[in-house]
């Protein structure tokens, strides 16, 4: 059965971004998993301390049931997973399984410190994971989907990642500003020209779309102010293997993911599972 994961740390903001994920798993039909996975107790004689091993299982279990016996999932089948596990890595080989569609997570964690578990989670995931993955800033309950921002660069600019974006939209019903981060002495027609050509190259295309130019010197200062001068629902990304994104990814959300307050970012990658 096909389903979004939904990871947390049992906190505020993890339980605030949570009506998020049901209202995007009752748009896809989807189910939700609660994922906890957290590191093992080691001691310094025999590795693995079994005691407390135990003892932490049991309390993070615990844990978990009281946060999902505070949610509100009418609608949405939701199942619960606590496991030993690193949580990037093992969070990266889940969203390689056919069942994973999508992962949505909150950018901030306990006490809302970008440096704790969701917070430095959330970037490596949203960079190494093969599925979509939304990150949902704090204050962001339901979904928005008349005005979409697609931030792109020339890497990330091909076919593929337009007829994903395409397929997406389409579903959506939303209206799509294409934004573009143009490197020095790009030519503004040619690479307008390029974008219109792939989304009409199968005919007129079914949603509306406008095409703008960002030419600051730092291009997530130059989306950060598009997206803040302009009412914003969603924002996408398409992560290109070792490339442009990667960094701004990087440099972005660890340092604060909040391109707009109330704007989630949805990232998606070039290696995602169809």
């Amino acid at each position: 059965m096909a389903k979004i994961l939904f990871p947390t740390d049992f906190s505020e903001a993890s339980e605030a971004s949570f009506p998020y994920a049901r209202s995007f798993a009752e748009f896809l039909k989807r189910d939700i998993e609660l994922v906890h996975y957290y590191h093992p107790v080691m001691n310094d004689l025999s590795g693995v301390d079994y005691n407390l091993a135990k003892e932490l299982q049991d309390m993070k279990t615990e844990q978990m049931a009281n946060f999902a016996s505070r949610l509100d999932h009418k609608d949405v089948t939701v199942t619960t997973t606590v496991q030993v596990g690193f949580p990037v890595q093992t969070l990266v080989e889940r969203s390689k399984e056919e069942s994973t569609t999508l992962i949505i997570m909150s950018t901030r964690g306990e006490k809302n410190a970008l440096d704790r578990w969701l917070g430095s989670i959330s970037s490596e995931v949203s960079v190494k994971s093969h599925c979509p993955v939304i990150l949902v800033p704090p204050g962001t309950t339901k979904i928005g989907l008349e005005n979409v921002v697609y931030a792109t660069s020339h890497e990330a600019l091909n076919e593929k990642s337009i007829r994903r974006l395409q397929n997406l939209i389409q579903q959506l019903g939303a209206a799509v500003h294409f934004c573009y981060v143009a490197p020095e002495g790009a030519q503004t027609d040619t690479i307008k020209n390029e974008i219109i050509d792939i989304l009409f190259a199968d005919g007129e295309p079914n949603f509306s779309f406008s095409i703008h130019l960002i030419e600051d010197e730092s291009p997530v200062e130059g989306i950060n102010d598009y997206v803040s001068q302009n009412d914003t629902d969603l924002i996408i990304m398409y992560n290109v293997d070792r490339g442009f994104w990667e960094g701004i990814l990087h440099r972005s959300i660890s340092k604060e993911m909040s391109f707009n307050s109330k704007a989630p970012l949805l990232i998606m990658h070039s290696k995602d599972h169809d």
